[in-house]
Order: structure tokens, then sequence, then C-alpha cells
């Protein structure tokens, strides 16, 4: 993801630096090593991975026919329920306990810290 800072000093560099970005030159080289171009023209999505040897043969047109889903809208309470699952999994894995009780105590955690929020 590219922006340009609204305050930056560098704004007419910054767009030549998008317009590079997303010029058809640099979007079919992205194309042919597997990245998803964001430009809409179907000449990247026929590209698509061609100089990544290890996908010859595989049906890779497959990437497009999908679509993803659609994130979830942000709560106030969101980072602090991803900071502590992304510190179940870690227990999980580093203390070797099973995933009901892992889950047990995660749901013990984030009833006791919306708790304290209220």
């Amino acid at each position: 993801m590219m922006m340009m800072s609204a305050v930056s000093k560098n704004k007419d560099d910054a767009l030549r630096i998008v317009e590079v970005m997303t010029s058809d030159e640099v979007q079919l080289d992205m194309a042919r090593y597997g990245k998803v171009s964001v430009l809409r023209d179907k000449k990247f999505e026929q590209e698509f991975a061609k100089d990544m040897d290890f996908l010859k043969g595989k049906n890779i047109q497959a990437v497009f026919k999908t679509r993803p889903q659609q994130s979830f809208p942000p709560t106030e309470y969101g980072s602090i329920a991803f900071n502590e699952i992304t510190n179940l999994m870690k227990t999980i894995v580093a203390d070797k306990i099973d995933t009901n009780t892992a889950l047990r105590n995660y749901d013990e955690l984030m009833n006791k810290k919306l708790a304290e929020m209220k």
C-alpha cells in the first residue's frame, strides 16, 4: 500500500513514484512474479505468475475466480481481542496446552477485560 502524506514537501515526486508503480510495465512485471495487479486490465491476469517455474501447469487462473471476504468493521474492543488471541496462539504452541483449555482461558480473560472497560 502506498499513500502520500497531506503534509509532504515532495508531493510531485511522490506522485511520480505512484505513476511509475502503476504503469503497465511495472504492473506486468509484478504480475509475472505473482503479485496481483491493482489495475483491472485482464492482461495482468493473463501474465500472472508466468515467471514462477514452480507454478507451471497449475490452475493459477483460479486466483481470479474468487473475491476476498470483506473485513468486519472495527470495534473499540477489537485490538484488545486480537492482541489476546495472538498471545493465546503463542501459549498453545509454547506450553502445548490443549485448544479447549486455551479457548476457555481466553473467554474468561476477555470477559474480565470487557467488565473492566465498562
